[in-house]
C-alpha cells in the first residue's frame, strides 16, 4: 500500500496538517521542520496528491482561459481578443503560455477541479460566475431556504452554518474538525457535480438537497473548527470523496453498497467495528417502532412493491456483511430494507440494523441498534475517537480507508 500524508506526519512526528502545509507552501514551517518532513517522505516514498501542491509550484507554465465561445464571439463582443492578446502578451514575458479552452458554464468547475487535481496548470482564467474571493477562497450563491432568498458567502463562511446544523456546538473540538472536513468535501463535490434545485444558486440550506444548516448554532467553538481545517478535504486518489456520516452506527458501519444500495465504485467505505460514546441518546442507540399493516403497505408500495390490502406475514431478508438487512420480506415478497425504512419514516425506523421483528394483531414491532445508514463516519463514533485523544484526520480514516486529507487552498 503507498504511503499516506499521515505516515510521513508520523515519521516525522508532526501533525498531517503541519505536512500538508508544508508540502503544499500555504503556511511556513521551519527549516528543521522541513527536513525531518522531507526526510521522512523520501524514506516512505511518498508522493503527495497533485490537489496538494500549490499552484505556487508552476511546474506547467500554463494559464487556461476557460470560457463558452459563441461562433460569433468576435462580432458579439469585439474586445473579447483584445483582452486574450494583452493577457498572452502579459503572461509570455513571465514565462507562461495562454491556453484557450471552450466550455459551458456546467463544465468548468469540473473542468478546474480536474487540471487543479492533475495539476495540468498553474491557473485559470474563469468567467465571472465562476468567483473566488481575494483569499482564493470559493464564491457561493446559497439560497437560504428559511427567508427564501439568495445570499452571497465564501465557502468557509456557509460551512459554518452547516458544521452548526450536522453537529452540536459543544462537542469535542476534533470531532468538529472531522466533521467540518467531511461537510467541506461535501460542499466541493456538490458545485463541481450538481447544480441546485434552486434557480441562480450553486447550493442551498434545504437539508432535501444538500446539508443541515443553522445559522443560530454558529458560536466559536463552531468558527474555531472551520478555520483550523480552512481548505481541507477528504480525497481518495486525487478525488474528493462522498463525505457519508450518520449518527450512530450501532457498533459497526456498512459499506455504501449495503448502507445505501450505491451502486458505483466507493472502495473507501468499509464495515467497521465503531464504538460509540456512552453520551449518545439511549433511542438512538437501541430503539423500537410499531407500524400499522397499512402503514407497512403503503411504504411497500412507495418501494415498488404490492402487497394488496391486507400484512399476512413479515420476516427479515437478506443480510449485509455489517448485520443490516438488505431486504425485509412481506407476504412472502421482498423490498429493498433502505429504500423501505425512508418510505415509512427514517426517524421511526432509526436503521436496518434489526434485531427484533414481529407482527401481530395487524401491528408490525420493529427493534434496532443505531441511527442512520451507517455508512462512513458515525458522529456519535467520532465523539468517542475524540474523547480518546484522536485527532480530526485520525477520525476520519478510521471510518474511510485509503484516503487523504489536502488542503486546497489557504
Amino acid at each position: 500500500m503507498a504511503a499516506t500524508i499521515q505516515d510521513v506526519a508520523n515519521r516525522a512526528g508532526v501533525s498531517q496538517s503541519t505536512v500538508s502545509k508544508a508540502m503544499n507552501g500555504t503556511s511556513p514551517v521551519s527549516d528543521a521542520t522541513m527536513k525531518k518532513i522531507q526526510k521522512a517522505a523520501k524514506e516512505l516514498g511518498y508522493q503527495p496528491s497533485a490537489i496538494a501542491r500549490s499552484f505556487k509550484t508552476r511546474s506547467t507554465y500554463q494559464i487556461v482561459f476557460l470560457a463558452d465561445f459563441p461562433f460569433d464571439a468576435a462580432f458579439v463582443n469585439p474586445h473579447l481578443f483584445e483582452i486574450m492578446r494583452g493577457a498572452q502578451h502579459t503572461l509570455s514575458k513571465n514565462g507562461y503560455a495562454l491556453v484557450m479552452q471552450q466550455a459551458t458554464a456546467k463544465e468548468i468547475c469540473a473542468i478546474v477541479e480536474t487540471a487543479y487535481m492533475q495539476h495540468k496548470a498553474d491557473g485559470f482564467v474563469l468567467p465571472d460566475d465562476i468567483r473566488v474571493n481575494p483569499a482564493g477562497v470559493p464564491q457561493l450563491r446559497v439560497y437560504v431556504k428559511e427567508d427564501q432568498q439568495i445570499h452571497e458567502m465564501d465557502l468557509e463562511e456557509y460551512l459554518q452554518g452547516v458544521l452548526a446544523g450536522e453537529m452540536k456546538n459543544d462537542w469535542p473540538e476534533e470531532a468538529l474538525r472531522a466533521q467540518a472536513i467531511l461537510a467541506r468535501t461535501f460542499v466541493v463535490r456538490f458545485i463541481t457535480e450538481k447544480h441546485s434545485q434552486y434557480d441562480g444558486a450553486d447550493i442551498s440550506t434545504d437539508i432535501e438537497e444538500a446539508q443541515a444548516y443553522n445559522a443560530d448554532g454558529i458560536n466559536d467553538r463552531i468558527r474555531d473548527a472551520v478555520d483550523a481545517t480552512r481548505g481541507e478535504i477528504a480525497v481518495y486518489q486525487d478525488e474528493p470523496i462522498y463525505a457519508w456520516f450518520h449518527a450512530h452506527a450501532g457498533g459497526r458501519t456498512a459499506t455504501a453498497e449495503e448502507g445505501l444500495s450505491y451502486q458505483k465504485d466507493a472502495p473507501y467505505t468499509q464495515s467497521i467495528e465503531s464504538v460509540e460514546s456512552d453520551r449518545a441518546p439511549q433511542e438512538d442507540a437501541a430503539w423500537e417502532a410499531e407500524f400499522t399493516a397499512q402503514q407497512v403497505i403503503a411504504a411497500a408500495a412507495d418501494c415498488g412493491v404490492s402487497l394488496g390490502e391486507t400484512l399476512e406475514s413479515a420476516e427479515p431478508g437478506a443480510k449485509g456483511n455489517s448485520g443490516r438487512l438488505k431486504t425485509l420480506r412481506f407476504n412472502g415478497s421482498e423490498v429493498p430494507a433502505n429504500e423501505f425504512r425512508i418510505a415509512i419514516g427514517s426517524t421511526e425506523m432509526k436503521s436496518t440494523l434489526i434485531t427484533g421483528l414481529q407482527l401481530e394483531e395487524g401491528v408490525l414491532r420493529l427493534s434496532g441498534k443505531g441511527y442512520g445508514h451507517g455508512v462512513g463516519m458515525s458522529q456519535w463514533g467520532a465523539y468517542a475517537l475524540a474523547e480518546q485523544g484522536k485527532n480530526a484526520a485520525e477520525i476520519i480514516n478510521m471510518y474511510f480507508k485509503d484516503v487523504d486529507i489536502v488542503q486546497i487552498y489557504n
